[in-house]
């Protein structure tokens, strides 16, 4: 009965150990699994603006005629094809770490069933070996005392309810490795749809980088045009960015805000994506090219609603022709531009909130469903990307 005892406590240490395992494993696959959403959660929206920049692109080139912004479509869509492999290539990743957790996990599992099934049957053995030499009653009876009786009696129903919990433990661990198995073939399925995703889009890749080497050289021949038509739109970005100052210097004076920090509001789009970024831009290609963008523009769906990123106060609707209508919104001491609506849903002085729709975008000189959006605080110009969520 001695052996039995010990026998019993080496089981149970090992259990407790096996069960603080399993906490630590539970802990790092919850945190492993937030970045495995995350990857998801950026990989479908990069897939939504792909579709998004080749629905647009289909619509320029239908139109026969190739500008500076088909250039800028094509090469945003390269930079979403390339930060879709990047997502694709961490999802593989991750994939990866998944399927050798499972092996390793089935690998565990397995060796636990065999240890737990040599250490019952040990404790078999032993307990027939013991019930041979003396019956369970007669060992109870030969207690000295009724409280050597109760720790008898104690003793033999733990050791009961540890065979039980042993056969509990098996039965449990086989299902678990036959969950984990089942769980392994999806995951090495999802693997398989994944790299053929990443060959797909490595293709699109290539083709959409050759397409764009085709444009670019068809474009080049008209390098003086080119510089011509990003001298109008420099011409219009200065118009609007002096009605701007004139706004904001007939504003009321600055009251704090709070809550209008960077990377904490929302988009002023349900869906899109960055097609031109803040700041001076060099051409690569057209060496004699370079633009100026006060803020950024979105590409969006056909007339898609506006709404302020932050709720504040419409201070001024500026009209300037090539951009349409633009609505300024002042925040305490800070501004949000939306230029280029086709029709705007408010008017000037009025309060409004997040939710609010101040108007809807139009289409640009090109034919494109195109928001530009800036940030100002007082009379110093900001980059959006800086203060709009990722």
């Amino acid at each position: 009965m001695t052996q039995s005892f010990l026998l019993f406590r080496v089981g149970m240490k090992r259990v407790t150990r096996l069960v603080a395992f399993i906490g630590v494993v539970l802990t790092l696959t919850s945190s492993l699994a937030q970045t495995r959403q995350e990857f998801a959660r950026k990989l479908n929206q990069n897939k939504r603006q792909l579709m998004l920049s080749e629905k647009m692109l289909k619509e320029v080139l239908a139109q026969k005629k190739t500008t500076i912004k088909t250039v800028a479509i094509y090469q945003s869509q390269i930079e979403l094809r390339e930060e879709g492999l990047r997502h694709t290539q961490g999802k593989l990743d991750a994939l990866d770490v998944d399927i050798e957790d499972a092996k390793q996990e089935i690998i565990g599992i397995t060796t636990e069933i065999e240890r737990i099934k040599v250490a019952f049957s040990e404790a078999i053995v032993l307990s027939y070996k013991s019930n041979k030499k003396m019956s369970k009653m007669h060992y109870v009876f030969m207690a000295s005392s009724f409280n050597d009786l109760i720790r008898r009696l104690n003793y033999l129903r733990r050791i009961m309810d540890f065979r039980r919990q042993q056969l509990g433990l098996i039965q449990k661990k086989k299902q678990e490795n036959s969950v984990r198995i089942n769980e392994l073939l999806v995951l090495q399925d999802r693997l398989a749809l994944s790299l053929k995703d990443k060959e797909t889009e490595s293709e699109q890749l290539k083709k959409d980088k050759l397409e764009y080497a085709a444009v670019v050289n068809g474009l080049k021949s008209q390098e003086a045009k080119l510089i011509k038509e990003i001298e109008q739109r420099k011409k219009r970005s200065r118009e609007l960015e002096k009605s701007i100052r004139n706004a904001i210097a007939r504003a009321p004076k600055a009251e704090a805000v709070s809550g209008f920090v960077p990377g904490n509001l929302p988009w002023p789009v349900n869906n899109g994506y960055i097609s031109e970024r803040f700041g001076l831009h060099k051409h690569t290609d057209f060496k004699n090219v370079s633009t100026v963008n006060n803020g950024i523009n979105i590409i969006c769906e056909r007339n898609s609603s506006v709404s302020p990123v932050f709720e504040g106060t419409v201070t001024a609707i500026i009209e300037v022709p090539g951009m349409q209508t633009t609505v300024l919104v002042k925040h305490g001491g800070y501004y949000t531009v939306y230029a280029n609506l086709g029709s705007v849903s408010c008017t000037q002085g009025q309060q409004v909130s997040q939710e609010a729709v101040i108007g809807r975008v139009g289409l640009n000189s090109e034919r494109i469903t195109e928001l530009h959006f800036e940030v100002w605080r007082g009379t110093n110009k900001l980059n959006p990307e800086s203060w709009i969520r990722r």
